[in-house]
């Protein structure tokens, strides 16, 4: 897939055809745009203290603030969402895809079938987080699959929850009805459009598939901070042309509204694949006074945006999920940011390069090609094994000329393997997640062990099976 988006992409700039706006220019002098100087240093000594790894904070379409490694495609996590709601909105303006549709009327089905009700929810349901299928998914958190109701518990349209399914599903019905998949459409209809400047679809996309589990794949992406500031721009904008304006304030209004402290505090309400933070007059943080709805991913990924005041706050944080930051950490981070907005709007402030000031040693995950091993090697590594020490099973197994890596302890998810292109023959990781597989491989080939690299520390499994 990453080779087909690429080869689309490419060939489409080269040609002359996917244009993007000039690149990003930065108030000179803050404080000529209405924001402190040493307010914003607080905030930033603040981001590196806490392990920010890159800040963007944009007003009237230029930078007021870059902190940090900006131009660094970091995992998005699930902000993907909003790229998604972004590209069916495109889609459902031109008149290629009917929200209004239901999941029976376009063959969508998963592991185990879905019940006659669960298919008679619509694509809407499902971009507002309210279709009442409760089957597992993929890429889906241990805390998320804990609170998943009961299967048949709800009808469609009837509750809301943060369903990864619903999430997982909207890639497969949009390339089923658009015919082009959301990875090459992200590339070409976003990407390319709104001038991102760091985005490679070879490095930066992901099919996240867990087959046991389900048919639909949570299609990952990477974005750096400076070009998720591209879409808050986008946005803020009234969508340059490129998202429908209608769509984004469609998608920014509450569908569902949350009583106070629902869901963690993690918002007021949830519109279409946005948390809505409706601002509130009286509330004692400026930050809580102003509307500022957001797209927010695990480990402290963020897309601020307050439509009022045409400003966009972007955070990332590149370390893996189970290190990163906290949604209050990034909420209060972005409280201190607007804290130093003084709240004067100035017309055209003098404009320079843009300058990026540090937020401590670059770290994070290896960005690095990968491709799925080939037939001999998927042969020669599929079985049983018993890993040492914790005591549980692990399976390796193939399916559509992939290899998957499968284990039976709880809270460890299921992982597609794969190998380096210049090294086939070498271990196998995984792109996004830390896991590395050494086989120590017998005579005939066949590999009789694995040693393993892991989150948990390093671990070894005999083949069982």
């Amino acid at each position: 897939m990453q080779a087909l988006v690429a080869a689309v992409v490419l060939g489409a700039v080269a040609a002359g055809c996917v244009s993007g706006p000039d690149p990003w220019r930065a108030v000179r002098d803050p404080s000529d745009a209405g924001w402190d100087a040493d307010a914003l240093e607080r905030a930033r000594a603040h981001a590196e203290e806490i392990g920010s790894s890159a800040v963007v904070v944009i007003d009237n379409g230029a930078v007021i603030a870059a902190w940090g490694d900006v131009d660094r495609p970091m995992p998005a996590r699930s902000i993907r969402k909003a790229l998604y709601g972004a590209l069916f909105g495109i889609a459902a303006s031109d008149g290629e895809i009917d929200v209004g549709v239901m999941l029976g009327g376009l063959g969508i089905d998963d592991v185990g079938g879905l019940s006659e009700r669960e298919r008679t929810a619509t694509v809407m349901d499902l971009l507002a987080a309210r279709s009442g299928v409760y089957h597992p998914a993929a890429y889906e958190s241990a805390s998320n699959a804990a609170r998943r109701p009961e299967r048949g518990s709800a009808a469609p349209g009837e509750r809301w929850y943060y369903n990864n399914w619903d999430f997982n599903a909207l890639p497969s019905i949009y390339e089923r009805v658009t015919g082009r998949s959301v990875a090459e459409d992200v590339a070409l209809r976003l990407a390319g459009p709104l001038g991102f400047e760091d985005f490679d679809p070879r490095l930066d996309v992901f099919e996240w598939l867990e087959p046991s589990t389900s048919e639909h794949a949570a299609v990952c992406f990477r974005v750096s901070a400076r070009d998720l500031a591209r879409l808050g721009a986008c946005y803020l904008r009234g969508g340059d042309g490129i998202v429908p304006e209608a769509w984004i304030e469609r998608s920014i209004t509450a569908v569902t509204r949350f009583e106070r402290g629902h869901y963690g505090g993690a918002g007021n309400g949830y519109g279409l694949l946005w948390w809505v933070y409706p601002g509130e007059p009286d509330a004692p943080r400026a930050w809580d006074r102003v509307d500022h709805p957001a797209a927010l991913g695990a480990g402290g990924q963020a897309l601020f945006l307050v439509p009022e005041h045409d400003v966009a706050i972007v955070h990332l944080c590149d370390t893996p999920r189970d290190e990163a930051l906290s949604d209050g950490q990034v909420d209060a981070l972005a409280a201190m940011i607007w804290d130093a907005r003084r709240g004067s709007d100035h017309d055209e402030p003098a404009l320079g390069p843009v300058r990026v000031e540090a937020l401590g040693a670059p770290r994070g995950v290896v960005r690095e090609p990968w491709q799925a091993p080939d037939a001999r090697r998927r042969a020669a590594l599929a079985g049983r094994y018993a890993v040492r020490g914790p005591g549980f099973a692990l399976e390796i197994y193939e399916h559509g000329g992939r290899l998957f890596a499968r284990p039976d302890a709880p809270g460890m998810v299921e992982l597609e393997l794969f190998v380096r292109p210049g090294d086939p023959g070498g271990p196998l990781f995984h792109p996004w997640e830390r896991l590395i597989v050494e086989p120590v491989v017998g005579e005939d080939g066949v590999a009789r062990a694995l040693r393993l690299e892991t989150p948990r520390g390093p671990l070894v499994a005999d083949r069982s099976g």
